[in-house]
């Protein structure tokens, strides 16, 4: 069909609002004014329409309004660009539109946009998730302390748990709990020796007095008996005096210078001796002190036991050696010295209310645990199932950068409106093009996508097509 023009005014001729005539091509409309040719009204009107395409593209036209917000700008010597905000993370160069990168957080190539991970760090799963290691956990809370024998771990911090009370912890640190016949010596804890006994390297043994009738050896303590001293010990009845006057069978009787009293002869009993109906024997102060047929011997309680000499016994996370006594640390991850117990800080780990993770660059760290920082508006989204980019974001950013709001479309689809989209229905300052049959355009509106041939009998006049589809607008 010949196209038609309105030659009233030049005005609507050169500002043709018809953006789908195009008009011939280029070499058509150069035949025409090629040499010998004589050029028709038409000619120029299309040539002025092509040069009018090029004009409307770059938003110049005289009906059109500057649009600061397109996201693309004219440079008079390289011609349309996208206009990149120098602070917006985007950058436009010789190889296209990329992300710009502000350090090595973050790594692009073909793939897209991910992290760069870092010490104690590792991609699991598609999920950024810290590198725990011995003696650390990661649970639904967040990064703890794992406990082991002899270690608690609560809101307090990490300590040493200990079973009962012969161990004491506390600020200062730890210590052993000291009981009855118990000290802490200059190397470490020591047995307390009292009337009549003797602590040294040896071990704990009864210390005789001088010139008090007592000996001890390795197999006990015993009365010093002289030949001649009137002194008797036998296996049965223990100690007693041999009276001067008796004899082998009967050496009890007689007469001799012992003190005597209503219940007999004693021996006048000293410090740490006991007399009575079967002997002589050592008196015990209290429990501290065993005391039978066999000889003398400490009482062992909880974390004592019998080495060389009187020793500790050290159980799970405890030493004791020539030193003393103290904690035993499994590997590096716990330190012990005079000051106390400590927790060994590697990489990503600091004192805190307790023992805390050290979060640098792109960690967040509080009560709920150990995640990724996310910068906002920098397309990276951190949810509980991990870190992602955040397309939807970046799509919707780049398509406010390059597609300029009130720009209309038709929307072949039956699905629901794309996000930053208003349906072109006469509502929100929108035109009413989505009127059904009433008003066709090139490509019909509807309220849903649909095909229909609309036309009279067939041979009496040409066969229309239309393609019902909803015409939406930017916001």
């Amino acid at each position: 069909m010949e196209k038609e023009y309105n030659l009233s005014t030049s005005q609507s001729n050169t500002e043709n609002t018809d953006p789908k005539s195009v008009g011939p091509s280029t070499d058509e409309l150069k035949n025409r004014f090629k040499e010998g040719s004589i050029p028709l009204q038409t000619d120029y009107s299309d040539l002025i329409d092509i040069a009018d395409i090029g004009r409307r593209a770059m938003g110049k036209a005289p009906d059109q309004t500057e649009n600061p917000n397109s996201g693309l700008e004219l440079n008079n010597n390289s011609g349309l660009l996208v206009k990149t905000n120098p602070t917006g993370g985007l950058k436009a160069d010789k190889d296209g539109l990329s992300v710009k990168l502000k350090d090595k957080s973050l790594l692009t190539d073909a793939s897209g946009l991910a992290v760069n991970t870092g010490r104690g760090l590792w991609i699991n799963n598609d999920k950024l998730e810290v590198d725990n290691h011995d003696g650390i956990e990661i649970v639904n809370e967040g990064v703890k302390v794992k406990a082991s024998n002899g270690i608690n771990v609560d809101g307090n911090g990490v300590s040493v748990r200990s079973k009962d009370s012969t161990i004491n912890v506390g600020p200062d640190g730890i210590s052993v709990g000291i009981g009855w016949g118990i000290k802490a010596g200059g190397a470490g804890l020591d047995v307390k020796a009292s009337n009549g006994i003797n602590v040294d390297g040896y071990g704990v043994y009864v210390k005789p007095k001088d010139n008090g009738g007592i000996s001890v050896d390795k197999d006990g303590v015993s009365v010093k008996c002289w030949d001649n001293g009137g002194i008797t010990v036998t296996d049965g009845s223990g100690l007693y005096l041999k009276l001067a006057g008796g004899n082998s069978g009967n050496s009890w009787n007689g007469v001799s210078g012992l003190s005597l009293g209503s219940d007999g002869v004693k021996v006048k009993a000293g410090n740490g001796i006991n007399v009575d109906g079967n002997g002589v024997s050592v008196k015990a102060k209290d429990k501290t002190i065993n005391v039978d047929p066999t000889g003398i011997s400490v009482r062992l309680g909880w974390g004592i036991k019998i080495g060389d000499g009187l020793d500790v016994k050290a159980g799970n996370g405890i030493t004791a050696d020539g030193n003393g006594v103290s904690v035993r640390s499994k590997d590096n991850t716990i330190s012990v010295d005079p000051t106390g117990i400590s927790v060994n800080l590697g990489w990503g780990v600091k004192v805190g209310g307790g023992l805390d993770v050290k979060a640098s660059n792109g960690i967040n760290v509080d009560s709920n645990g150990v995640s990724v920082k996310a910068k906002s508006g920098s397309g990276i989204k951190v949810d509980s199932d991990g870190v992602s980019v955040d397309i939807n974001s970046i799509i919707s950013a780049l398509s406010d950068l390059i597609i300029p709001p009130g720009t209309i479309v038709p929307f072949y689809n039956n699905g629901s409106l794309p996000n930053g989209w208003v349906w072109c229905d006469g509502s929100n300052g929108t035109p009413d093009l989505n009127n059904k049959l009433y008003n066709l355009n090139l490509v019909s509106g509807w309220s849903e996508i649909s095909e229909t041939a609309i036309g009279l009998s067939t041979g009496d006049h040409p066969r229309i097509y239309v393609a019902y589809a909803r015409y939406i607008m930017k916001k």
